[in-house]
């Protein structure tokens, strides 16, 4: 597991017994494991340990980094273990570790699963064309008016995106809309050597 400089100081910091007693050390690990599961339920002052804000930022962000790199690499106890005793963590700390990151691991991935980064997808399409005779200014306009009505689902979701377009708009729509199924299909044909 490759974790930035910045993050790997801030976790030897929270392995050094001398910066950070262990009851500090128990609920900064809580602390992280709390920012994660449910972050809008976090409320309460700090541990106070011998930290200055700025470090006390750093131990909670690696901390958090590194139980979601973990989960998200599906790492298992033994690896784990082996990247914190290159960090010279103590046997008590490293098993407080494991054990929270084991119990909360599926808890973890379902938080890192809800967050997504993807389009919504169409489910469907309506549409209906309306002959304008005038527009609002009166003045004379005489050709037709496409109304497209897109259904969207995303993580359970729905949506409805309305828009008008005149038949040269919706001639170029379509028409990049071709273009992009072909790039799809070049890029699904394109095998890596």
């Amino acid at each position: 597991m490759e974790l930035s400089a910045d993050f790997v100081q801030g976790l030897q910091l929270l392995g050094n017994n001398a910066v950070v007693d262990d009851v500090s050390f128990d609920l900064l690990l809580q602390l992280s494991l709390d920012s994660i599961l449910s972050p809008d339920s976090l409320e309460g002052s700090p541990p106070s340990a011998k930290l200055n804000n700025a470090q006390l930022k750093l131990g909670v962000a690696s901390f958090i980094t590194f139980l979601l790199e973990a989960t998200k690499l599906d790492r298992d106890g033994t690896s784990l273990r082996h990247f914190l005793e290159e960090l010279h963590f103590s046997e008590e700390r490293l098993d407080k570790i494991i054990h929270v990151f084991e119990e909360n691991k599926t808890n973890i991935r379902h938080v890192l699963a809800s967050i997504s980064s993807t389009y919504p997808h169409i489910t469907d399409v309506r549409w209906r064309v309306e002959y304008y005779i005038k527009n609002n200014q009166l003045h004379k306009i005489g050709q037709p008016q496409y109304q497209i009505q897109l259904q969207t689902q995303k993580s359970g979701d729905g949506d409805v995106f309305q828009f008008s377009c005149s038949q040269e708009q919706l001639q170029d729509m379509v028409g990049k809309l071709k273009e992009a199924c072909k790039s799809l299909e070049r890029a699904h044909q394109v095998k890596p050597s």
